[in-house]
């Protein structure tokens, strides 16, 4: 069976795409694959000093063999030195194929070009989909790898909590146009988990200009109310095809009533897309070693 290699940078519990390639290789690894993490070296479009200084910290890095920061709760070992034959993962935003891997796998994590990566990929690239949204290729559906890394330790509804207000979420959507309301709701963007699941559980509304991230569910889960403001031009249905995907989330405060007649359904949802996670890499395993052999 040929190792996986998955191209990332350090973890980091904000950042969503990150954090879902370590939780692949803590997968892999915990049905027996050999699996790694590998540094992502720095790309060009962030600016030529940007560029240069990110480049020289990579190889100081490399030398030193400075690990990665990883979750502690993650089987996530790093490799330095590069096998014969392995299987390089790439997220969407990274061109070309800088490991020189024999064959490559592209994980979008986001929509293709959303974010300064490609667009488009190689032909022989085998291309999979973290959720229905980020499809914009037409893949068919067994080329989905939907993982559900959720700290639901962390994010849970405190019985008899008083709730007051609401708190915004800009991230992905630092750059729309903010409402007054939001701007006088909390902020919550850089809390950690802790604090975040803390404010979710004080106010009774989350505005949230980000439209797919984790932490509307998780506001969901804390008994707040996500509501995310909707993109211009975006329907409900082309937000989130799967009326699945909508369960306790409101597209636009007309839409709060749905958010809250379906709470209870999103909780049991995030459970079975918690076991659902072992399969869906299981599959991936299957696929992807299969091509090898070709």
């Amino acid at each position: 069976m040929k190792p996986y290699l998955i191209y990332c940078d350090d973890y980091h519990e904000n950042a969503g795409g990150t954090m879902m390639l370590h939780f692949l290789c803590h997968l892999l690894n915990e049905q027996g694959c050999k699996a790694y993490l590998w540094r992502r070296r720095p790309v060009a479009h962030l600016g030529f000093r940007i560029f240069v200084r990110g480049q020289l910290r990579y190889w100081r890095d490399r030398f030193a063999r400075k690990p990665l920061i990883t979750n502690p709760r993650f089987n996530t070992p790093e490799l330095f030195d590069r096998p014969d034959d392995f299987i390089a993962v790439y997220p969407e935003v990274i061109f070309g194929n800088p490991l020189r891997a024999p064959q490559v796998v592209r994980w979008l994590l986001h929509k293709p070009g959303h974010r300064g990566g490609p667009a488009s990929f190689d032909k022989d690239d085998q291309v999979f989909f973290f959720r229905g949204p980020f499809n914009t290729l037409g893949l068919p559906p067994e080329r989905s790898l939907a993982l559900s890394y959720v700290m639901s330790d962390i994010y849970v509804e405190v019985p008899g909590q008083q709730r007051s207000g609401s708190c915004c979420l800009l991230r992905k959507g630092k750059d729309r146009a903010i409402s007054a309301e939001a701007r006088e709701a909390i902020l919550v963007d850089g809390l950690d988990h802790e604090a975040m699941a803390q404010v979710f559980n004080q106010v009774e509304i989350l505005i949230s200009y980000d439209p797919y991230t984790m932490y509307n569910l998780y506001a969901g889960l804390c008994g707040c109310i996500p509501v995310v403001i909707p993109e211009p031009g975006v329907s409900k249905e082309q937000w989130m095809a799967n009326p699945t995907d909508r369960l306790g989330i409101a597209y636009g405060f007309d839409d709060i009533p749905h958010a809250i007649e379906t709470r209870d359904a999103l909780k049991a949802e995030i459970e079975r897309l918690v076991e659902n996670s072992a399969r869906e890499v299981t599959k991936f395993v299957t696929m992807t070693q299969a091509q090898s052999n070709r």
